[in-house]
């Protein structure tokens, strides 16, 4: 029989972790928060979430006197309905006196820079069904701060204004 070996005695574990690996895996941390923070804020990879319905009201409504300030009649009337279209091209028509095909062409004749420098804040956006209102205040260079009502239609899942007034 051989003679038997001598166990080796391992140290015992002490559960500590030296200074530098607490720094360093603290440090690691640090940068995954850091990066979690900075999706979360700005609302992408999985924190992403889909417009709601009064996000996209909204966009629709800031879009719209968007183009009107800038002049981009095409813009413009993209963001009415039909009903709302048609209304704008019979009221330049009638006070310019001039018979516009569109409301693309009533505006380019009778709208140009009417609406330049106007400023829009949004007060609040509620949406019912396929219907929505936003309130807002709208000021054009000059004027004072008037409060508007603005209407708009959900067609086929698009925002449209829908008085053009």
């Amino acid at each position: 029989m051989p003679p038997e070996r001598p166990k080796r005695e391992r140290p015992a574990a002490s559960g500590r972790l030296s200074e530098a690996w607490a720094r360093r895996i603290a440090a690691v941390l640090l940068v995954i928060g850091a990066v979690i923070v900075a999706l979360a804020i700005a609302d992408v990879g999985p924190f992403s979430d889909p417009p709601t319905e009064s996000e996209r009201a909204r966009d629709t409504v800031v879009g719209f006197f968007a183009a009107a300030s800038q002049g981009e009649w095409g813009e413009f009337c993209s963001r009415l309905t039909t009903d709302a279209r048609e209304q704008v091209q019979a009221n330049v028509s009638e006070l310019t006196g001039r018979e516009a095909k569109g409301c693309v062409e009533a505006l380019s004749v009778g709208g140009s820079g009417s609406f330049a420098g106007l400023s829009l804040r949004i007060k609040s956006v509620r949406i019912i069904g396929n219907q929505g209102r936003v309130e807002a205040v709208v000021k054009l260079p000059e004027e004072p701060p008037e409060p508007r009502s603005i209407l708009l239609l959900q067609d086929e899942g698009v925002w449209l204004i829908n008085d053009p007034d």
